[in-house]
């Protein structure tokens, strides 16, 4: 408390009533004094007065400048220490209490005043009497400041968890003549504190539990570093610790990996420097994923190089840990090499049994196709005084033949890849076909629901095709007592997840084909298995239609996606990339296109020559026929020696034993720069067939092919349309 000297209110008293003593008795003498003054001496006496008595004001006006200053301080502290946060007690030396704030009457349940007079040992809860007892020992030995925690509380009240600093306010002697006490409540922390070493009670025992059924390595796991580390040295699988761009550990496992000296040989390097070019990428950017928090668990394949240029295949399991108080990354290393292999032996296992099955039923339908051809090919020659008939004839060879091709054309697909070889289409008519064909013959309906303004696509219309009769078929055999199959069409802009699920697809514009049917169903459990080869959700089957059609999605830059309920139905989503809508697509004329001009055609087969010698002939052109790569040069080269330039050349992709398309059409450009090649095939996933443009051809057509269509495409290529 400030003492009664430094009250400016008392100083100033003092002051004025010394003043006043001073003047008694010596007011008569004033007038004498001024009597004996010069007029001059009387002024400046006067003036001199004056001077005093405004430095007097001045004085009163700065006093009474710090009185206002000194009470506002006063009061500011009064508020202060009364709603200060914590409680505030003054002891005198007997430990009553004589000053309380009102915060620690809040704390303590009680009215100020009741608590002013009262021992502060009343406040002590009594089961902390001798803790206290110990602690104003403490307190008095050591004469300074003390803390200690204990309860607090008045009469019967629950009282609280305080923490307690206490000062001795020592006398002139050094006894205690007072003391000054401040508290707060940590009822809220010693709760947690209680709650946390419950749970950590309870874990331990459940740690000690657990540590009693390891081995010994396994505990000394758990107590030290070192310990740590020979665990780890013995584990078959490679493990790296990389801090930066350092390697900082590596077992024994690590060193076998990569043919290191020992595990300190790595120290130091980074793991890029073991890591495949293509791969290393890759790896930096999971690494960033990792260390900043957005990935905590990323496994990746990638492809190591030892130090003796031995290349291992391995799946790299990346978690964070914290290294120097930084974070860093384990990083474990699996050889995969051997899985592979198994992978690959299994697959290639699965699929020659998978062929083995398919075999009869594909026999059985080539059987059926070369029974239906033979049977028009008797009639035919048996109607040929009768034109007509023999045109009907024909057309029903021509529909089984393409039943056929469509049929060489999904196990091609499946058998390797079959890169799309695409084009620009609007896909309504197609969609309607292809439904349509799937469901001749068979007890289901279907309704169609494809808007006008439904985006072009750029797609491979055969494989497109199989796949939508991949999906009703499954869709057919879900329902033998039939149903209904409804197909819908919508344009959608793609922006990373379908239903909240995250589909590995880039932003942009998509067509959506959806196809439901009224089947059981398929269980959750299983949806993510039928896209898996060979797997099939029916007693029969190969499992080969939707992996297939999976593949061409893919292969098309697009998404298949199933969605089923049991006893509800499934539905069947395919997202294709929609093309820009500033290139219109122009529907083809289904006729026959005529022309004229010189056209070379190289096939090693006799019979393939001899065909399109005549559709050539038939279609208006002079044809030039090659057996090989070798002839074809020459005949195009002796052409344009003579002046009779060739318009267009058609180029088999594959010639047994001789130059093939690929190389011919190089060798040709190399010559004539403007020369306009056709590829032609039957193997449909060489990367010729769907890149044509990047070998110099310009133009594509697949074996099989009819008279329409090849006469399209070399009108195509011809007139550069």
């Amino acid at each position: 408390m400030t003492g009664s000297n430094n009250n400016p209110n008392t100083a100033f008293s003092v002051l004025r009533r010394k003043a006043e003593e001073s003047l008694i008795g010596k007011s008569t003498m004033i007038p004498e004094i001024l009597t004996g003054l010069t007029p001059a001496q009387a002024v400046e006496l006067l003036q001199e007065l004056r001077i005093h008595q405004v430095e007097l004001e001045m004085q009163n006006e700065d006093l009474c400048r710090a009185q206002l200053e000194l009470e506002t301080s006063r009061a500011r502290y009064f508020e202060l220490y009364d709603l200060a946060p914590v409680g505030y007690l003054t002891l005198d030396g007997d430990g009553l209490i004589q000053e309380a704030n009102l915060t620690a009457a809040r704390l303590l349940q009680q009215e100020r005043g009741d608590l002013l007079g009262r021992p502060f040992t009343r406040l002590i809860n009594r089961e902390d009497q001798d803790s206290y007892y110990l602690y104003g020992k403490q307190l008095l030995q050591a004469g300074s400041q003390q803390v200690c925690e204990l309860r607090m509380g008045y009469g019967d009240s629950p009282g609280f968890w305080a923490r307690l600093e206490m000062t001795a306010v020592l006398s002139s002697e050094g006894e205690a003549d007072g003391f000054r006490a401040v508290f707060i409540d940590i009822s809220d922390r010693k709760r947690a504190e209680a709650v946390l070493k419950k749970v950590q009670i309870e874990l331990e025992q459940r740690v000690k539990a657990r540590t009693e059924e390891l081995e010994e390595a396994n505990t000394a796991l758990q107590e030290s570093e070192e310990h740590f580390r020979q665990i780890v040295d013995i584990l078959p699988v490679a493990v790296f610790g990389q801090y930066k761009k350092e390697i900082v550990f590596s077992n024994t496992a690590a060193t076998k990996l990569l043919h290191a000296v020992n595990p300190r040989s790595l120290l130091g390097k980074n793991i890029l420097e073991f890591l495949h070019t293509e791969y290393k990428e890759l790896f930096v950017q999971n690494m960033r994923k990792v260390i900043e928090g957005r990935a905590h668990n990323v496994s990746f394949p990638v492809r190591f190089l030892s130090l003796k240029d031995k290349t291992v295949d391995v799946e790299l399991h990346l978690i964070p840990f914290t290294y120097r108080g930084e974070v860093a990354v384990q990083i474990s290393a699996y050889d995969i090499t051997r899985r592979q292999k198994m992978e690959k032996e299994l697959l290639n296992r699965d699929k020659l049994e998978a062929v083995g099955t398919l075999a009869g039923g594909i026999a059985h339908d080539f059987n059926n196709y070369l029974a239906t051809l033979l049977g028009n090919v008797s009639l035919a020659m048996a109607y040929i005084d009768s034109p007509e008939k023999v045109y009907a004839k024909l057309e029903n060879m021509e529909k089984v033949t393409l039943r056929a091709k469509d049929l060489t054309s999904q196990l091609s697909v499946f058998a390797k890849g079959g890169s799309p070889v695409k084009k620009r289409v609007l896909i309504r008519e197609l969609v309607s076909d292809s439904i349509s064909f799937a469901l001749s013959g068979s007890n289901v309906q279907y309704e169609l629901a494809l808007p006008d303004e439904l985006h072009a696509v750029e797609i491979d219309e055969g494989q497109i095709t199989q796949v939508l009769y991949n999906i009703v078929l499954n869709a057919v055999q879900a329902m033998p007592e039939g149903g209904t199959i409804k197909v819908k069409g919508e344009n959608i802009s793609f922006t990373g997840n379908i239903n909240g699920e995250h589909v590995p697809l880039p932003q942009g514009e998509y067509i959506k084909l959806s196809l439901t049917d009224e089947g059981p169903g398929i269980p959750e459990k299983l949806l993510g298995k039928i896209y898996e080869p060979f797997y099939s959700t029916k007693g029969e089957g190969s499992g080969l239609g939707l992996a297939t059609s999976y593949h061409i999605i893919k292969n098309h830059g697009g998404y298949i996606q199933a969605e089923s309920e049991v006893g509800k139905g499934t539905t069947f989503n395919v997202y294709l990339p929609a093309c820009s809508e500033a290139t219109p697509v122009n529907k083809e004329e289904d006729n026959i296109i005529y022309g004229t001009g010189r056209i070379l055609f190289m096939d090693d087969e006799a019979d393939m020559r001899e065909a399109v010698d005549e559709i050539l002939t038939f279609l208006g052109y002079e044809v030039h026929l090659a057996a090989d790569g070798a002839e074809a040069i020459a005949m195009y080269l002796e052409a344009a020696a003579e002046n009779r330039p060739i318009d267009v050349v058609v180029l088999d992709l594959t010639i047994p034993g001789g130059m093939g398309g690929k190389y011919v059409i190089k060798q040709l450009l190399a010559k004539e720069p403007a020369v306009k090649g056709i590829v032609c095939s039957g193997y449909a996933d060489d990367p010729v067939m769907a890149n044509y443009a990047a070998y110099g051809f310009k133009g594509v057509i697949k074996k099989p092919w009819d008279i329409k269509e090849f006469s399209k495409k070399i009108h195509a290529v011809k007139t550069g349309a």
